[in-house]
């Protein structure tokens, strides 16, 4: 989710550099280069139904119920497969410790500081004003640590990670196997097993130390996946038949997921925990939609207008601070119309999905113009210090 900035083109809207398109291109770490519509699609899509579902706690449950598989992890979902295929992109192979130490550096810096002014936030409204959440963040200290850290993931049977920004936990530690991947995995096989190799130690650890949350184990295979199908080089554009096929595997296990639908809790891992069953199920429908996602919005791409290119791109572009800082967002609005403008609690709910959803994007854009301008200003120092000791 954090390849935002910049990534190479394999399927890219001819028409971006026009106006908004340049104003994000040229905030990129790196060199502007042109926006792969298909992934921006993904991004903005997986964003959506992480938004859908948030707006439930806000009202939006009262008049329709959306079961979290089909929307939060679904978005999630997408969210981690097409972090893994931008990241195989760019990075397919790592020859060196300098390239490895390199890449952590460079990703650090591109996901750390508003992560770090979300948790702040965070901490501040829901922690200690309690604001709309009252979440008992005790022990404090550690749990703190842990946060800015961004190691909540491995230490969530212990202490549980706030919601929302555990996302960043996941991602953190998925770009670390992927460093692995990409230094000592040359093919698709070797992907695989150590991958698998990875997943054991981990699920090793989880049972005899209490470590890494359920979601690390949840959303793994979809990283995979997404780093699998970057080394694909058709670029995963699928005949009729076969997307035919896919399409009828994906809708079969939303049917076999409805029964158990309940029985699911993506973003509570307090609760009891679902079946081994329902988890591989819930598995196997993540990475089917994810590949037929991507595989819809390839062909999408090849229809898509220039102004559909440019709204798609801006949105995309500011993603990442929308996912961080939505629910902030989100609960001002609803103080401000709750309490500040008295509207009832149906008016509320509609007002805030109508006024907040555009006010999300807005404040994200600019915060993530923010954070590139930030990025900018650090990047040549890192590499000084790169030359400097090596």
């Amino acid at each position: 989710m954090s390849e935002l900035h910049d990534h190479p083109q394999t399927k890219a809207v001819s028409a971006i550099p026009a106006a908004t398109g340049q104003a994000v291109s040229n905030y990129s770490l790196a060199k502007p280069v042109e926006r792969d519509f298909a992934l921006d699609l993904l991004r903005v899509s997986g964003f959506a139904l992480i938004l859908l579902a948030h707006f439930s706690g806000y009202g939006l449950a009262d008049y329709v119920r959306l079961p979290e598989i089909y929307t939060v992890s679904t978005g999630l979902g997408l969210l981690f497969f097409v972090s893994g295929y931008v990241l195989t992109l760019r990075h397919r192979r790592m020859s060196s410790a300098g390239e490895m130490l390199g890449f952590v550096g460079r990703r650090a810096l591109r996901i750390l500081p508003l992560y770090w002014l979300a948790l702040a936030t965070f901490l501040v409204m829901f922690v200690f004003a309690k604001v709309y959440h009252d979440v008992d963040f005790k022990p404090l200290l550690p749990r703190v640590l842990a946060h800015i850290a961004a190691l909540q993931v491995v230490f969530e049977p212990i202490t549980p990670a706030l919601f929302t920004l555990w996302f960043i936990g996941n991602i953190v530690l998925y770009y670390l196997v992927f460093v692995l991947l990409a230094r000592f995995a040359a093919s698709a096989t070797k992907v695989m097993l150590l991958a698998a190799l990875v997943l054991g130690i981990c699920g090793l650890a989880r049972i005899g130390l209490g470590l890494f949350g359920n979601r690390f184990f949840i959303y793994f295979p979809v990283f995979i996946l997404g780093i699998l199908a970057g080394r694909v080089e058709s670029g995963l554009q699928l005949s009729a038949l076969a997307l035919t096929v896919l399409a009828c595997a994906t809708f079969a296990a939303a049917a076999m997921l409805w029964p158990v639908r309940n029985a699911i809790y993506p973003d509570d891992v307090v609760r009891p925990r679902s079946s081994l069953w329902v988890d591989s199920l819930r598995v196997a429908f993540i990475c089917l939609v994810s590949i037929l996602s991507f595989a819809v919005a390839r062909a999408v791409s090849d229809h898509s207008s220039a102004r559909i290119g440019r709204i798609i791109t801006v949105l995309a572009f500011s993603s990442y601070a929308a996912y961080l800082f939505h629910r902030p967002i989100l609960i001002v609005l609803a103080v401000i119309l709750k309490h500040g403008l008295g509207l009832s609690k149906a008016s509320t709910t509609w007002a805030l999905i109508a006024a907040g959803t555009p006010l999300i994007f807005v404040v994200s854009y600019f915060l993530q113009v923010a954070d590139c301008r930030l990025q900018r200003k650090i990047s040549p120092w890192l590499v000084s210090r790169r030359r400097v000791t090596q």
